[in-house]
């Protein structure tokens, strides 16, 4: 049996665990009362809080009464609901159970009470930016001329109204008029207090499925002195607008998917870019020495490089970048038909050329090689290949008298081995080849988006296979007649961007 032994226990052990055993305590104490953080000034927290979604910078008030109202000082004010309503989109499409309709609902009836209460709570006399971006229309107008009124009466220097999450909901928010001052011609009448205070500062103006007229754009161009960027995008209550005197700032316009515009009218103005998306209309240009890069795409209208040229003529010598892109209507109804006696401005200053031009034939070449040739300096050349519906041989391209000398950089979009259009996109590259003396670089995207696919859902992989089988071929061939001195890259991101959101649609 053993004996149990007993070890004796020092006093001096006894009184270091006692002692360490203080210190421990004390130090965790001493950690509880230390709040680093808090300590800091305001304008280190708030511009901590600054990098947070608003949503969870104002949740920062629970903590203390140290931190109740720092939030409020936050001067970026970015109220969105989009990645909310979007996850409903894609929840939609995986479930079809899911009630679209009463989670978009139930969102917006949480997201407008809290933008009030984000408006009603902010403290301080300015803000630098303020944004909607939702699912809302005039039904919430009460709540909407609020936040306006309240970003305008903070002298805000960039103001975002952007509705179209989920598409545009009729009836569109309309722009009060009661909120600006009396235009000078009393074509808008006064409903209401003036709530203009703080237009002196606005720099940046964006309209998203909001319903603006264009006597209200033009009064914010004459009245915010500092005003440089406008951009408009679906509103059907724009139908004309004049951006005219050297008194007015802007710099960048954008005009965009505006059903009824018929006429755009820029005179004397420091206007440096210029993109429209839409019908046709009239652009009339007058006196505007610093507009450097225009983008304009008018896929209704079938003579669209001559009409391009002649609303552009008097800028066309000093523009830098210019972008002539038709994708988005039927390709039928967006032909580009080919005129030899086409006469092609010389292009002098022109850096950046992006052409995205559908043909009735393979006349595209003789088109293209005309921009080229008329763009001495040219350095960089995106080019959407779509494929024509037929091949003349009666038209042949020609290589450029004189090698161009700048040309480094070309992109090929949308490159395509279907409906004969191999020996159409071969042709291009060896004039590319032939007459780019300097090119660097070949960047390639082929076509992936075939219609004939989506009725063939159940072949898709056998159908991508044989593609893919094709392009590898198309890509070869491709190889060479690549010269070694030039990089040749398959370039996939915009597809890859594409199919990230291809789950929206």
């Amino acid at each position: 049996m053993k004996k149990r032994v007993h070890q004796p226990t020092s006093q001096f052990v006894k009184d270091e665990n006692d002692c360490n055993l203080r210190n421990r305590k004390q130090n965790n104490a001493g950690n509880k009362l230390v709040d680093r953080i808090s300590v800091l000034p305001d304008e280190v927290l708030v511009s901590i809080l600054s990098l947070l979604p608003l949503k969870e910078a104002q949740a920062t008030s629970v903590l203390s009464r140290r931190w109740r109202h720092v939030w409020a000082s936050i001067i970026t004010l970015n109220c969105d609901s989009a990645p909310t309503i979007l996850s409903f989109i894609c929840n939609c499409i995986s479930s079809k159970s899911y009630n679209l309709k009463s989670e978009v609902e139930g969102e917006i009836s949480r997201f407008v009470p809290w933008i009030n209460s984000v408006v009603e709570q902010h403290n301080v006399p300015c803000i630098e930016h303020f944004r909607v971006c939702s699912h809302l229309n005039q039904e919430f107008a009460s709540s909407i001329d609020k936040w306006v009124q309240f970003a305008m009466e903070k002298g805000v220097r960039t103001l975002e109204l952007d509705f179209s999450v989920w598409g545009c909901v009729p009836p569109m928010y309309t722009f009060p008029h009661y909120l600006l001052k009396h235009l000078c011609d009393d074509h808008i009448p006064i409903q209401g207090p003036c709530a203009c205070i703080g237009l002196k500062s606005l720099k940046v103006l964006n309209f998203n499925c909001v319903n603006v007229d264009g006597e209200v754009l033009e009064y914010f161009l004459s009245n915010c002195t500092v005003l440089e960027q406008l951009l408009v995008c679906e509103s059907p209550s724009l139908n004309d607008l004049r951006v005219v005197g050297s008194s007015v700032a802007l710099k960048y316009l954008l005009i965009q998917d505006c059903s009824n515009i018929k006429s755009i009218e820029i005179y004397d103005a420091k206007l440096i870019s210029f993109i429209y998306k839409g019908e046709h209309m009239n652009l009339l240009l007058r006196n505007v020495p610093l507009l450097v890069e225009v983008s304009i795409c008018m896929p209704s209208h079938k003579d669209r490089i001559e009409v391009a040229f002649a609303q552009l003529s008097c800028c066309l010598s000093q523009l830098k970048i210019l972008k002539l892109n038709h994708i988005g209507s039927c390709k039928r109804n967006r032909v580009q038909h080919y005129k030899k006696d086409l006469v092609f401005p010389v292009l002098a200053s022109l850096k950046h050329l992006e052409l995205c031009i559908y043909t009735e034939d393979d006349s595209i070449l003789v088109q293209s090689t005309s921009f080229i040739n008329a763009s001495p300096n040219l350095q960089s050349l995106l080019f959407a290949l779509e494929p024509p519906f037929s091949l003349r041989r009666d038209i042949k391209y020609k290589a450029a008298k004189c090698s161009h000398q700048h040309l480094r950089v070309v992109q090929l979009v949308a490159y395509d081995v279907g409906h004969g259009a191999s020996t159409y996109h071969l042709e291009v590259v060896k004039y590319l080849i032939e007459s780019a003396v300097e090119l660097e670089k070949i960047l390639i995207t082929p076509n992936t988006d075939d219609e004939e696919k989506k009725d063939r859902v159940k072949k898709e992989i056998e159908e991508e296979e044989k593609k893919q089988k094709a392009r590898n071929h198309s890509t070869n061939q491709l190889i060479e007649r690549v010269p070694l001195t030039i990089a040749f890259v398959e370039y996939n991101e915009y597809y890859e961007t594409k199919s990230k959101f291809a789950c929206l649609y």
